[in-house]
C-alpha cells in the first residue's frame, strides 16, 4: 500500500513534519513514528528496497523508491525499518551495543537546519543557492544577525582533529554531561505529556499496537469517561498528539488527507463522508 506525504496548498513544506520527531530521543520518537500513517503504509516497501543490491536499486520499481523518499521525509532513514508492532523496549534492547558516536552525514546538518523557523531558513536557503564561492558564502553566513543561528544543536559536536585523542574525548565528555543535565528535567516532563496525548490518540483512532482498527475507535465523550478527565482535556490532548505526529495543527481536512487513507477500506470508514467533523462526540 502506498500513502502520499502530507501535502496540500497550505503545507507543501513536508520537511516541517520532521521537527516533532527530531526533538525526541529514540524511544519517544519511535512511539510517534510507528503511529504515523506514512510509516505504516511504506515501511515494508522500504525494507524491500534495501534488500536489493546497489545495482538493482538503480532500476528499482517506482513504488519502492517513492516509499523510501516518503519515509525519509518524515524522518525515518534506512536501511532497516522495524515493524510497527515492535515495542520501544525491544527497539532499545537491540541498540545496546550501538556506537555512542558516528561520522556525521550532510543529511543530519540539513535536518538541523530544517528545525529552524521559516524566517531563519529562507535567508540561509538564498545564501546557499547563490553563485558566490565558498569563502564568500562563509563570510556572509558569519555576518548574518540571527540569534537562532547561535543556538547549540543537541547531539552535534565539532571536534578539533589537531587535538590529541585524549583531549577530544575529555571535551566531548564535558559537553555530553552538560547537555544531559540541562535537558533531563524538561524532557522528562515532555515525555509524560506525550504519553497522555498518545493515550487519547490511541483510543480515538483505534491504535492496536501495530496499526489502526477503525472498528475499535472510541468517541471523545467515551474517552473522557474512561480516563475520568474533562471532555475539553480529551480534545486538547488529541489535537496536541496530531500536531506531534504531523507538525501541523489539527483540522478535519488534514485528518481526512493524512489519517483516513490508512483506514479507508476498514469498517465504518469505507463510506466516510469528507465533510464529517472528527470532533463530533
Amino acid at each position: 500500500m502506498s500513502l502520499p506525504l502530507p501535502g496540500g496548498s497550505d503545507n507543501s513544506n513536508v520537511l516541517r513534519a520532521r521537527a516533532p520527531f527530531a526533538s525526541f530521543p529514540p524511544r519517544q520518537a519511535w512511539e510517534l513514528l510507528r503511529r504515523h500513517p506514512v510509516y505504516l503504509a511504506n515501511w515494508q516497501a522500504g525494507n524491500a528496497y534495501y534488500r536489493l543490491s546497489e545495482e538493482q536499486r538503480r532500476q528499482a520499481p517506482a513504488e519502492l523508491v517513492q516509499a523510501v523518499e516518503a519515509l525519509r521525509h518524515i524522518g525515518a532513514s534506512g536501511p532497516c525499518y522495524p515493524s510497527p508492532r515492535m515495542p520501544p523496549e525491544e527497539l532499545e534492547a537491540g541498540k545496546e551495543d550501538a556506537a555512542g558516536a558516528w561520522p556525521l552525514q550532510v543529511r543530519s546538518l540539513v535536518q538541523a537546519l530544517a528545525t529552524l523557523p521559516p524566517e531563519s531558513r529562507k535567508p540561509i536557503g538564498r545564501l546557499l543557492a547563490g553563485d558566490g564561492d565558498l569563502g564568500q558564502v562563509l563570510r556572509n553566513l558569519d555576518a548574518m544577525d540571527d540569534h537562532h543561528l547561535d543556538a547549540f544543536v543537541r547531539g552535534l559536536v565539532r571536534i578539533n582533529l589537531h587535538q590529541s585523542t585524549k583531549g577530544v574525548l575529555a571535551a566531548v565528555e564535558e559537553i555530553v554531561k552538560s547537555q544531559q543535565q540541562l535537558n533531563i528535567p524538561a524532557v522528562r516532563q515532555r515525555f509524560d505529556v506525550l504519553e497522555d496525548q498518545l493515550r487519547v490518540w490511541d483510543l480515538r483512532e483505534g491504535w492496536t499496537g501495530e496499526g489502526y482498527d477503525a472498528n475499535a475507535e472510541k468517541r471523545m465523550r467515551d474517552i473522557a469517561q474512561t480516563l475520568d478527565i474533562p471532555l475539553s482535556t480529551v480534545q486538547g490532548r488529541y489535537e496536541a498528539a496530531f500536531q506531534q505526529l504531523f507538525g501541523y495543527p489539527y483540522t478535519p481536512e488534514r485528518w481526512a488527507a493524512w489519517v483516513l487513507p490508512i483506514k479507508a477500506d476498514i469498517g465504518k470508514w469505507a463510506g466516510w463522508r469528507r465533510s464529517k467533523s472528527r470532533r463530533e462526540g
